[in-house]
């Protein structure tokens, strides 16, 4: 089940989790989308997914930041452009 826990808010992990997100940067023609998991010993578990339709990139950083900023996620990832 998909808990789709609000960005706006600041997720408090319970000391034994990672969190993870991964971010498909979108075009003009597919819009932009993150996804947010944590995990558990070897379970992983979606927390939150958004769709970025139509927003402008400078927004999407501004969002993203927010996001890695409400989350605690320091790790970084490896960006694909495909």
């Amino acid at each position: 089940t998909l808990r789709n826990f609000p960005v706006t808010k600041t997720y408090e992990p319970d000391g034994n989790e990672d969190i993870f997100a991964g971010f498909d940067v979108g075009k003009k023609r597919h819009p932009s989308h993150l996804v947010i998991f944590k995990q558990v010993g070897s379970k992983f578990e979606q927390i939150h997914q958004s769709w970025l339709d139509g927003w402008s990139f400078s927004d999407q950083i501004e969002y993203l930041n927010e996001v890695a900023k409400n989350f605690k996620i320091n790790m970084s990832i490896q960006i694909v452009y495909a």
